[in-house]
């Protein structure tokens, strides 16, 4: 059999892929009803897998809420061929992989990567998930309570607490109005009250949905067809089959002919105003709109015209019209993903100003406006267009067929195992099978009047209103006006990742403060001036509700746009390409001159330096290219204050570029304005033929100084919206805050939020002042500017990529600092502490008492805080050792090293121990260092930080005693290594990537071979044997180890909160030196220890279990001394003595203790990057 062909009772589809895409596409259908997509990619190194089962929350049982949720966790326990708990995952991260799932109202989603050469291996065991799993009844309690401990982490995610309102507000007929995602409530406790028996629930749901004819799988690999099919064919034949066909399985609520729809909502929710009290600080209103929708007419996309128009971006748009009055900062529109297959929800939301917020009803009575001229297609002012007149804009639609028709051609591939997962899902909703990827993006069949019917539903009269704030007064159970414990706040508003994680813009938020809330709820109109008295059942969210009042809902129906509004349809797009020419490489002989084809052509600029990856590797040979531009200056990293401004400026500069911008989006230039480490970083991607143009347009607008400066009434604005980002940090995942606590002691120029706070007096300067003071630090950023721009794509030489890429930015660069030329303070343009980490020393345990202290072992390095949310029952511990300066060499053995621990510390510690959701362990790089991260999060009773580090600390004694025989086998080492071979070997599937394969390493100890290099010493067979990783892991990570260094930092839940204010308490009086402005520190010898540290000594609990093989079906609860549970083998002695580890507690509750004095306290050294 070829790989076109297939057995004649396997039916066969093509499916349309983007002109860019290459890699054969093969769709078949199996006589059982089962579907699957094979993607061939001969190059590849890292396979992957997906499957989605057509069933989800909608299909819960009635007293079972969370049921699909649980079993999706369920099937990782172990299937008849596989029983071990772990078996998989394990067998997946030691061959370089991972995985992953999720659930949806209408759908599951599991999937895996995995090194190739073992793929076939790895999708054996995968399907066995749905074949023959055993939902172990001795894995059942303790999987409740990691799908409990998911719940719990999501009490402080704003999306979670709505969605749970928004639950509440369905039709009860609906399974959306119940808690679909489960806790112990929906799964132990009722059920249980009720006399039903889970497991049994379990196994019936999955006898009953978990079918072939539900299921689409989708693999990407190496293997062709005719390798492939025999192999899925042997799995899905063994699937059950449906007794018989459900009718319409996910149509829940009949409707009586002539009676308008309005699932999921209950009709007593439609015409009410909803006011919403968040943790954050967010402002913003959202109007929905229900609709009918079927889902046979799904790929006729009617809704995108409606979205199109109100979710635009344009100068003339309803966004547009919106910041001209100062009244919004963002919108979206369009629809939410259908809860059934019969109805959906059109919304339009509104991110509003203050003043916005004030004048929420005109707000929407603007959006109505808008709605009107898509209705009507015309202004009041102009005469009616007659009988018949269709209000759809024929120039408009067909502009917006061209721009989606453009963004699925240009539709690149992506991570394997994000394109298996999508393209699964896609397989099990899809209208016709051969157009799963193409109904995503552009209508496969074209519905000028359905898409004027959705515009029926967009009216008064069948809308609901959101507003969310958190200054709405009221409260509910165990939650106060302010819902937060009052306490040294410590987070970061300079959110500086892993320099291997992509910087991200914080949107951490909490309670507002310190901007009149009880005066702008006293300027709210009176229709949304009522306070929130109803808490949901476990998130706690409060709301409050009333109609909307005839008046308002008639000056919306009342709504006729003019002139005069502002408002108008979008402009013609002049970004769209029409030229698709592909370059060859052969006129060119410097690109010939590479040797490695992730190497970039290099060139020198007076101002600035450019990367350039040449179109002679294949995967460019496409008519598209990527391009980056980071405008760096020291300047933003002066100080505090300079990196406040710079934030501002950011969102200053996002305004002035919006409707650029956006037009470059919708011409599928994807483009991006962020925070990079010296400044603003310029992003974009699209088709090559007017991407030289946009650059420059954009280039020009980004530095113009008027568009950075803007005006008093913008820097008000958007100082304010950043304020409330600084001060929103509270209800971040403890966790996060605790890799935030701890850059903000590792990083000379990581700045915390209430650094910067503090930094502009709280935001209590004058504004006229703190723009004055703006204006200055802008003209200083433009006066230090430097560039560095990476080009990745189809350029048709090195010397056209010069004229049209390079040039360009170096001309506006130059013009500017002869602008802004002005001179500078040391201070300024100083580069101390840029890139710059501290290098632990090895600590003393002075003071440890020799009987109780581990022998041997060095002290962890310790600090602490309590909670800043009190709503988040979590305690949290991110433990950083490090391993030393990055190399090559140190890399790869610390890659195997993780890969060898990292299944098992997940194992025992969130799935036999049941610490909760949050359980990881990575090998990552701090700038210049090399570290290994144990995180876990918790909210176990009894489950405070130092428990948690305890237990960590346990673990590692485990995989010390059983190292050999167990963690480190022979076979086991030799799949790892060939998994992080095989995870560098892996080709760069799209032009983005290389642009970002070039940026991340341009900094990188190694540099830009680092790849290479990493290769080289893993084919040596020289750096990576079972001595080297052990020596890494008992040198630098076991607790025997003399020389580790290491420092963990916990957060503890509010029940936490008395002991750990106490401990804190014992240092207060102990004054911590002054930091001097050019951070310099002079502290004595003697203030090293007592200034910021102390000796303490902690008892394990008890001993971790052993890292036995197998099930741990055996495993008993022992209660240890301080009433803490844990599992342990049954050959655990309760009478020996527990050791104890020893800390050096870290005084942090001075917001002097920065990484820069936590160096100079300890004796730690810097390490820097390039």
């Amino acid at each position: 059999m070829s790989n076109t062909e297939a057995p004649l009772d396997i039916k066969r589809f093509d499916l349309v892929v983007p002109s860019v895409v290459t890699k054969p596409h093969h769709g078949f259908v199996f006589p059982n009803g089962a579907k699957a997509l094979v993607v061939e990619d001969s190059a590849c190194q890292l396979a992957a897998a997906a499957v989605t089962v057509r069933v989800g929350s909608n299909q819960d049982p009635v007293n079972v809420p969370g049921l699909a949720h649980f079993c999706e966790h369920m099937l990782f326990m172990g299937t008849k061929k596989y029983p071990n708990e772990d078996e998989f995952d394990s067998f997946i991260r030691r061959n370089g992989g991972s995985t992953n799932a999720w659930t949806e109202a209408q759908g599951t989603t599991y999937y895996f990567t995995v090194s190739d050469g073992v793929f076939l291996d790895a999708l054996d065991r995968f399907l066995e998930f749905f074949v023959d799993p055993t939902f172990n009844p001795s894995a059942v309690s303790r999987e409740l309570e990691a799908v409990h401990s998911e719940d719990e982490k999501n009490h402080s995610v704003e999306y979670w607490r709505t969605d749970e309102i928004l639950r509440s507000l369905a039709d009860p007929r609906h399974p959306y109005h119940r808690y679909g995602n489960g806790n112990l409530t929906t799964l132990r406790d009722i059920p249980s009250s009720l006399g039903i028996d889970v497991r049994d629930e379990l196994l019936s749901f999955y006898e009953k949905y978990y079918v072939a004819d539900a299921v689409s799988v989708v693999l990407y690999s190496r293997r062709p067809a005719e390798e492939a099919l025999p192999i899925l064919d042997q799995q899905l034949k063994r699937m059950r089959q449906r007794n018989e066909i459900p009718p319409r399985m996910n149509s829940f609520v009949p409707t009586k002919e002539g009676t308008a729809r309005v699932a999921p909502f209950a009709p007593t929710t439609m015409g009410r105003w909803f006011n919403i009290k968040t943790l954050t600080q967010e402002r913003s209103v959202r109007v929905c709109f229900p609709f009918p929708d079927p889902v046979a007419q799904r790929h006729k996309l009617v809704a995108g015209y409606a979205s199109h128009i109100l979710g635009h971006e344009c100068d003339v748009s309803l966004l547009g019209a919106l910041k001209k009055r100062g009244w919004a900062t963002e919108i979206v529109g369009g629809t939410s993903n259908a809860r059934d297959d019969d109805d959906n929800v059109f919304y339009v939301d509104i991110s509003l100003t203050v003043a916005g917020f004030k004048q929420v009803i005109d707000v929407i009575e603007l959006m109505f406006k808008a709605i009107d001229l898509l209705t009507r297609g015309h202004f009041v002012e102009d005469a009616p267009k007659g009988e018949g007149y269709d209000s759809i804009q024929t120039d408009v639609f067909e502009q917006l067929l061209a721009e989606e028709r453009l963004m699925f051609e240009m539709k690149e591939l992506g991570r394997s195992e994000s394109h298996c997962s999508s393209l699964s899902s896609a397989l099990n909703t899809a209208h016709r099978l051969e157009h799963a990827w193409l109904e995503g993006y552009v209508p496969t069949e074209v519905d000028r009047a359905g898409s004027a019917d959705v515009m029926r539903y967009l009216v008064p009269d069948n809308c609901v209103v959101f507003l969310s704030w958190n200054g709405f007064p009221g409260t509910g159970a165990g939650q106060s006006a302010d819902s937060t414990v009052p306490q040294q706040p410590k987070n970061s508003g300079d959110n500086e990742e892993d320099e291997e994680e992509q910087e991200e813009e914080e949107e951490d938020e909490a309670p507002e403060a310190g901007s009149g809330a009880e005066e702008l709820f006293a300027s709210l109109p009176e229709c949304a001036r009522f306070p929130v008295t109803n808490e949901t059942q476990f998130h706690k969210a409060l709301h409050g509700s009333q109609p909307i009042p005839n008046d308002v809902l008639q000056t919306w129906k009342s709504a006729r746009v003019s002139r005069e509004d502002g408002l108008a349809f979008p402009p013609t797009n002049r970004f769209l390409a029409t030229d698709f020419t592909i370059f060859s490489d052969a006129s060119d002989a410097t690109l010939t001159t590479q040797e490695i084809e992730d190497v970039p052509v290099v060139l020198e600029s007076e101002y600035g330096d450019f990367y350039f990856m040449a179109h002679s590797n294949a995967v460019l040979k496409v008519p598209k290219a990527t391009v980056t531009v980071e405008f760096f200056s020291l300047v933003p990293y002066a100080d505090a204050k300079s990196r406040f401004y710079t934030r501002v400026m950011l969102l200053i500069l996002g305004h002035q570029l919006k409707e650029l911008s956006y037009m470059g989006e919708l011409a599928t230039i994807r483009n991006s304005v962020t925070a990079s480490h010296g400044g603003v970083q310029l992003g974009m991607e699209g088709p090559m033929h007017h991407m030289s143009q946009f650059l420059r347009e954009m280039t020009v607008a980004a530095l113009k100084t008027s568009n950075l400066v803007g005006t008093q009434e913008l820097f008000d604005t958007y100082r304010e919206t950043y304020l409330r980002t600084l001060r929103s940090v509270r209800t971040q995942q403890p966790y996060e805050i605790c890799s935030d606590r701890l850059m903000r002691l590792l990083i000379q120029s990581h700045y915390s939020f209430d650094d910067i706070l503090t930094s502009v007096s709280n935001g209590n300067t004058p504004s006229a002042e703190a723009y004055a003071e703006y204006k200055d630090f802008v003209a200083k950023y433009l006066a230090a500017l430097r560039f560095h721009m990476t080009l990745a794509g189809n350029v048709a030489s090195v010397a056209e990529a010069k004229a049209s890429y390079l040039d360009v930015v170096e001309e506006v660069v130059a013009a500017r600092l002869v602008e802004n030329a002005r001179a500078l303070s040391s201070e300024e343009t100083s580069t101390v502490g840029f890139r710059t980490s501290v290098f632990l020393p090895v600590l003393t345990a002075t003071g440890a008492s020799s009987s109780t202290h581990v022998e041997g072992s060095t002290p962890i390095l310790v600090a602490e805080e309590c909670a800043l949310n009190a709503s988040d029952t979590n305690s949290a511990v991110v433990w950083e050792i490090q391993l030393g300066p990055e190399t090559p060499e140190l890399r790869v053995v610390a890659d195997c090293l993780s890969s060898l621990l990292e299944s098992r510390f997940f194992n025992a510690l969130r799935t036999q121990e049941t610490m909760g959701y949050i359980v990881a362990s990575r090998c990552t790089r701090t700038h210049g260092l090399c570290v290994m991260k144990l995180i876990v999060q918790s909210a176990k009773p009894g489950a405070d930080g130092w428990y948690i580090l305890s237990r960590m600390i346990a673990f590692l004694d485990s995989a010390a005693a059983s190292w050999d025989s167990i963690v480190c086998t022979d076979p086991q080492l030799d799949q790892v290594i060939k998994g992080t071979l095989r995870a560098r070997q892996e080709p760069l599937k799209n032009i983005s990537a290389f642009v970002g394969h070039v940026n991340a390493n341009i900094h990188h100890p190694s540099g830009i071979l680092r790849r290479p290099l990493e290769i080289a010493a893993i084919q040596s067979g020289k750096v990576i044997s079972a001595s080297t990783v052990k020596e890494l892991f008992f040198s630098a990570v076991a607790n025997s180890s003399p020389t580790r260094r290491s420092i963990a930092y916990m957060v503890h839940a509010p029940a936490f909160t008395e002991a750990c204010l106490a401990r804190a308490a014992a240092f207060s009086a102990r004054r911590l030196p002054e930091v001097s402005p050019n951070r310099q520190f002079s502290i004595t010898p003697e203030q090293r220890s007592s200034s910021f540290t102390t000796t303490l000594e902690w008892q394990l609990p008890a001993k971790v279990m052993e890292l036995a093989p197998g099930s741990q079906d055996d495993a008993v609860k022992v209660v240890t001394a301080d009433n803490k549970d844990t599992l342990l083998p049954p050959s655990y002695d309760d009478s020996e003595a527990a050791p104890c580890f020893t800390v050096v507690y870290l005084n942090t509750s001075s917001t002097s203790v920065t990484g820069a004095v936590l160096a100079e306290a300890i004796g730690g050294e810097w390490i820097a990057t390039p």
